[in-house]
This record gives C-alpha cells, sequence and structure tokens, in this order.
C-alpha cells in the first residue's frame, strides 16, 4: 500500500475516532459506535437494523443508511415509510429510502449530509448531534414493532419441529400479541 493510501486511512480513522469520543447518547444502555472500514463507523440498532452506519465517501457524499433486508426488514421498512413524515419531524432529517431488490428483500434508509464532509469540525459536530437524534427516533420505532420477539418466537417454534422445518417457519412471522 502507498504512503499516500494509508496517510489517508490514519487521518479517516483518527477523524472517525473524534466522533466515537464525542458521541453522547440519551439512551444510557446504548452501546457506543465502533469503527467499520475505511471512513465509516457503525452504530448498533435493534432489530431487524442491526446497526446504522455512518459514512463519506471520496465523492463529497455523506450521512447515515441502514439496511432492512429479508422478511423482517421488509416489514419494518413498510412500517418506516408509513411512519416517514413523523420520523422526520421527530429527528429533523429527512429520510431516503430505497428498495434495492424485491426478492429476496433489501432495502436502504438513509439520512444525507448537505454540507461539506470535508469541514471536518461542522460535519463532525452534525453527525455527533445527528445520531443522537436518529438514535432517540429510530430505537424506540424499531423496538415498538415487536419484530425481535416475533424472531425469537418464529425461531423457538421452528427449533421445536426440528432442523428441517426452520425455513418453513422463517417464511411466516406469526402474529404479535
Amino acid at each position: 500500500m502507498d504512503t499516500d493510501k494509508q496517510d489517508t486511512k490514519r487521518k479517516n480513522r483518527a477523524f472517525w475516532q473524534s466522533v466515537i469520543d464525542e458521541a453522547v447518547f440519551n439512551f444510557a444502555d446504548q452501546p457506543p459506535p465502533r469503527h467499520g472500514g475505511n471512513n465509516w463507523i457503525r452504530i448498533p440498532m435493534p432489530f431487524p437494523a442491526n446497526w446504522i452506519s455512518a459514512f463519506r465517501d471520496n465523492k463529497g457524499n455523506a450521512g447515515f443508511f441502514m439496511s432492512l433486508d429479508g422478511e423482517y426488514g421488509m416489514s419494518a421498512y413498510f412500517e418506516i415509510e408509513k411512519a416517514s413524515s413523523q420520523l422526520e419531524i421527530a429527528c429533523g432529517l429527512d429520510i431516503r429510502m430505497e428498495i434495492k431488490c424485491r426478492s429476496p428483500f433489501a432495502s436502504s434508509i438513509s439520512f444525507d449530509y448537505d454540507g461539506d464532509p470535508s469541514a471536518e469540525p461542522m460535519f463532525r459536530e452534525w453527525l455527533v448531534k445527528s445520531s443522537n437524534r436518529l438514535i432517540n427516533t429510530l430505537r424506540p420505532f424499531l423496538e415498538q414493532l415487536g419484530i425481535e420477539k416475533d424472531r425469537k418466537k418464529s425461531s423457538s417454534n421452528a427449533q421445536s419441529l426440528g432442523s428441517g422445518h426452520t425455513a418453513c417457519t422463517q417464511l411466516f412471522a406469526y402474529p404479535r400479541q
């Protein structure tokens, strides 16, 4: 690897470490962000999102995104779509939604940064404030959907039927009680 790339990666890591160090969440039990790779971090989220990623690329794009995939991701995607206006008001950010594939279902929910991500002090401030607002908005929303409970119930029912029936029970979510 050449010296310029190593230097860029080192600078990127230092920037994202400063975001991690400054991140404060209103949820006391919210795990901190962690490095994902070069020029992005991930913040743990409830199932089916698993995490929300903060990123910037070399084309000037930056912001947050989370992937929602499979049957449970599809359920969450359409619930977020129905509530998108209220969620935008609550977090103060515009939501961009995209279905990438219908079968198997794969989607992305994005929150774009409108400024210049190379202006690091302003971008860092936006990331720290926006990450807390997103956690405050999306975490309770995803938790109240009850999808994790459905997944666990479906999984335990599949185990009780034996390993050969797992795929069937995962295709059909049991109704929430």
